[in-house]
């Protein structure tokens, strides 16, 4: 089996509705800032 990665735009990212634990707009959008800038984007 090939070992391979899929990227996908940080816009698109979304809170996963099964998980336990929340995040506020503020915060989910701050976390996606914070990858942005780590990745160089």
């Amino acid at each position: 089996m090939e070992n391979f990665k899929t990227y996908w735009p940080i816009e698109k990212l979304k809170e996963w509705d099964k998980n336990p634990r929340t995040i506020s707009k503020e915060n989910f959008d701050r976390l996606k800032a914070q990858i942005k800038e780590v990745r160089g984007v």
